[in-house]
């Protein structure tokens, strides 16, 4: 049996969407030929702080190694002050992607109309930040600890492939390092674009033309390079055409067994016929990713006499994080109409649960070009239908390509189109087929993957989907 060695900062028990990844794929790998090596930190060195599960470490092998590596990082102790530092300098720190969500979403969040230049002082400012805190990320002093200790490793135990997963970026470094080290193939996983996205740049052109050479880097180093997307795939074809041939789409997935949802009526269709028909929404509500178009046209039918609470009803289980006053008058209207129910959010495996009870699935993406939403794929796990309000992109691809369920644009006359069809019976959403969920089973994607393994052990190009062993 080969040997991979899979960097993966966020590995269970790391409750985040980030270990869900190498946690799919390491469950699988053996049955493919593979058997893995993972390196990834503790739980009081991982950064930002995030929640244990130690559930998540059961559905492992037990000859699958895990090392968690802690390190030391300097600006710990300094990062939680480091919005004081950065509002005595003077510098706004906006949360990550709220630009490109205000510029997608309609208009419903305020954008100051005239954003004054900044001066050279404080463009100064911001790249010293960057620089100490940012560079590549906030994981970097992560890179010598792995690469310190895995680098130690008797020649007996090397790896035949090193497999690295970002972000963290860092990971993706270290991986590079490791593979050059033990001269052994190098495949690198991208979970989200990095620098094909305007949110991933930097406060200087400097920063972010060094950024752009270690994305490119990494690409030219690896034998293989893996998207979670068709569309990411194609994006770095269009970004990096002399190594096309590198490139391969495996998506994101889900690892919960049937056991973990309540039984769902696969071939029922819910159309809003002989009962209330009900759109829930699991997750938190905030910035760019609204649903006030949604909220706007549920209040223009009602008014209009064309929609009842008896006939459709919206659900939205966790936080909705709504700034502008128009969106939270209109959730109290809706509320107080018998349209909108919001409740607290639920524990994960409750909220599986509710998922695969529920009449239609709702995802709100406004900008999808890339990218597809982590939740994406728990709902597909459950086998309700789906309905996505966003713009075309990845997301709206999935959702069409395997049908999931109905992809309408984020606009109140598409909606509203869309909602008095489904209460008519005139449009139905249908449960997707089997054959169209279990794609999504990490046992079918580590299948994609070994395939991906075998072939750069062997020479070969992979570019495109891969073609699983049978």
């Amino acid at each position: 049996m080969r040997k991979v060695l899979i960097v993966a900062y966020y590995f269970p028990p790391h409750a985040t969407v980030g270990s869900l990844r190498p946690l799919g794929f390491c469950r699988y790998l053996h049955k493919f030929g593979w058997l893995p090596h993972v390196v990834s930190t503790d739980m009081k060195s991982v950064y930002p702080p995030c929640p244990s599960e130690d559930s998540l470490c059961q559905s492992l092998p037990e000859n699958v190694i895990v090392d968690r590596i802690p390190y030391f990082d300097p600006n710990q102790s300094l990062l939680k002050y480091r919005e004081r530092i950065r509002r005595l300098l003077g510098v706004v720190t906006p949360r990550p992607g709220d630009q490109e969500e205000k510029k997608h979403s309609g208009g419903s969040l305020p954008v100051s109309p005239c954003v004054p230049p900044q001066s050279s002082w404080m463009k100064i400012k911001k790249f010293i930040l960057d620089w100490a805190f940012d560079f590549p990320d906030q994981q970097h002093y992560w890179f010598h600890s792995v690469k310190r200790k895995i680098a130690r490793i008797p020649s007996k135990d090397y790896p035949d492939l090193v497999f690295a997963t970002g972000g963290p970026w860092t990971g993706l470094l270290v991986g590079r390092a490791l593979a050059r080290r033990f001269r052994v193939p190098f495949v690198a996983d991208f979970r989200d674009p990095w620098m094909s996205v305007p949110s991933n740049r930097r406060s200087s052109q400097l920063l972010t033309r060094r950024l752009e050479k270690l994305e490119a880097a990494v690409c030219a180093s690896a034998a293989a390079v893996v998207l979670n997307t068709e569309e990411m795939r194609q994006n770095f074809i269009d970004r990096y055409p002399d190594v096309a041939h590198k490139f391969v789409a495996i998506t994101n997935g889900f690892n919960f067994g049937s056991e973990t949802y309540q039984d769902a009526a696969q071939s029922e269709s819910y159309t809003g016929l002989g009962g209330t028909y009900e759109l829930c929404h699991f997750g938190n509500v905030y910035g760019g990713r609204n649903a006030t178009s949604l909220f706007q046209a549920v209040m223009e039918l009602h008014r209009e006499s064309r929609l009842h609470p008896h006939q459709f009803r919206l659900r939205f289980i966790g936080s909705l994080e709504i700034e502008d006053i128009a969106s939270q008058e209109l959730i109290k209207y809706l509320e107080q109409e018998g349209f909108l129910r919001c409740e607290p959010p639920l524990p994960h495996r409750l909220c599986l649960q509710e998922m695969a009870a529920a009449h239609t699935l709702l995802i709100l993406q406004p900008h999808s070009a890339v990218r597809i939403p982590a939740k994406t794929y728990e709902y597909i796990a459950s086998g309700r239908p789906i309905i996505l309000i966003g713009e075309e992109g990845a997301a709206s691809h999935l959702i069409e390509r395997h049908r999931l369920g109905r992809w309408c644009q984020d606009g109140v006359p598409a909606i509203k189109t869309l909602i008095a069809e489904i209460v008519a019976g005139e449009t139905k959403i249908n449960p997707p087929a089997r054959e169209d969920t279990r794609r999504f089973e990490y046992s079918v994607l580590t299948n994609q993957l070994s395939d991906v393994f075998d072939k750069v052990m062997l020479g070969e190009a992979v570019s495109g989907v891969s073609s699983p062993k049978t």
